[in-house]
């Protein structure tokens, strides 16, 4: 009896996998959410603590819906405090969606950029 359940699986799993998927670009195999849309931006601090009189790079990295990285995406930057100076208030992402500007501040504290 065993036998005869081993021989039926290894003749059944071939068939069933040989019938899976496997093409591309078929109707059950969607193209995602939102996909060449900037879903999710994040930004992110190459430092977190830098001297005075010096600057830092924040970098904005900018996905779709699937995950994706953007490349020609405007991205605004603001500071939100009164300590520093951004280089720039919007950039434009590169070929591998991170966009970059710097913080300079020639006085001591805490500056929160978005």
């Amino acid at each position: 009896m065993k036998k005869i359940l081993l021989t039926l699986a290894i003749l059944i799993l071939p068939i069933t996998m040989a019938a899976c998927g496997g093409g591309t670009g078929s109707s059950s195999q969607p193209a995602g959410v939102n996909p060449s849309v900037a879903s999710v931006i994040k930004v992110m601090p190459l430092q977190q603590i830098v001297q005075t009189n010096s600057y830092v790079l924040i970098k904005a990295k900018v996905l779709d819906g699937n995950g994706n990285l953007l490349p020609g995406i405007t991205v605004r930057f603001t500071n939100l405090s009164l300590v520093g100076r951004l280089s720039a208030t919007a950039a434009t992402t590169d070929r591998l969606g991170m966009a970059t500007v710097s913080l300079y501040s020639s006085t001591s504290g805490f500056a929160t950029v978005q």
